[in-house]
Order: structure tokens, then sequence, then C-alpha cells
């Protein structure tokens, strides 16, 4: 399961996870390290929590919903393959290939309106 990898990745703790959920932070951490296997309904509900389908949650292969958007809405094969291909870099890292992708966006619709 992906409990503790979403947890860490929005900068929560055991105990706000499991406040938020009403699960005793014990438990979640049993999840955590598979331990212990949360019923159905709970594997559910964390799911809902993250914003993410069970089978992500399970870390089946698959495509992720993304964090705040409407039913239906997922990311697409790439955004999902960046976002597992950047999980180990610093934020430096990470800032220095967001500003990348800014100006390549900048680039193409700066070409866009040229040719427009």
């Amino acid at each position: 399961m992906r409990i503790k990898e979403l947890r860490e990745a929005r900068g929560l703790l055991q105990k706000d996870l499991g406040r938020a959920l009403d699960i005793a932070a014990n438990t979640l951490s049993q999840y955590e390290n598979g331990k212990r296997e949360p019923d159905l309904e709970t594997t559910q509900r964390i799911a809902d929590f993250f914003g993410v389908s069970v089978d992500c949650l399970l870390g089946r292969e698959g495509r992720e919903k993304a964090p705040g958007a409407g039913e239906g809405v997922t990311l697409d094969s790439f955004t999902y393959a960046m976002q597992e291909e950047t999980r180990d870099l610093t934020e430096m890292d990470k800032q220095i290939l967001l500003s990348m992708a800014r100006q390549l966006n900048d680039a193409r619709k700066r070409r866009d309106g040229e040719s427009g």
C-alpha cells in the first residue's frame, strides 16, 4: 500500500492522518508497514481522502485521480510517469524541473502566437 508515500507527499504526520480518518496512529503505522491490512471500507476512505483510486492506493499500475479534481478526472500517463520519476528528487531539483516546464510552455505559446 502507498499510504505512507501519499501521507508524506502531503506533509502529514501519522497522527494527523489518523485523526482525519478516525484511525489510531498505531493502526495506521501497521497499515503502512504491512503488518496489518485495512478492511475494504477503510481502504476506500483512505483512497477518498487522498483523492486516488483504490488501485493506486494498493500500488497497482494505473492512473491516479488528480488531487482535488472532480470525479472522472485522471492524470494522464505522462503526468503519472513524471510523478513516479521525480519522487526522489530534491526540492531544488523539482523547482528546476518546474522552471524548465514553464519555459517550454512559454516558448510554445510564443511560437503559437507568431504563427497564428
